[in-house]
């Protein structure tokens, strides 16, 4: 064991005996509290909570739906959402992008 800047350092060589030097190590942090609660939002994918809260229907975020099969294809449009068209040359992104407008605006 020798000393830096006040604090003991230990080091571990052949001579060394392993269950002194744990024990020791174990002294020197029963005087550190562990962390008391998490601070970042994780959600678990595993819950069944948190699942049942992604399905769920949420009304007040909903800006509009399509109607008919195209509804049950992509669901309600949301705030918040990104939504991004993406096809060949003349496949009828604009006309999605008119339909999309129209249907905000009649639903509004």
């Amino acid at each position: 064991m020798t000393q830096y800047n006040g604090s003991k350092i230990f080091s571990i060589n052949s001579n060394s005996r392993f269950p002194e030097v744990i024990y020791i190590i174990k002294k020197l942090l029963k005087g550190h509290k562990e962390v008391a609660k998490d601070l970042d939002d994780v959600i678990n994918p595993f819950d069944v909570q948190t699942i049942r809260s992604f399905f769920q229907e949420d009304e007040e975020n909903t800006l509009f739906s399509f109607d008919g099969p195209i509804n049950d294809l992509i669901g309600p449009l949301k705030r918040g959402w990104l939504l991004g068209i993406m096809a060949p040359m003349k496949r009828g992104k604009s006309f999605w992008l008119a339909e999309i407008m129209v249907q905000a605006l009649f639903n509004k």
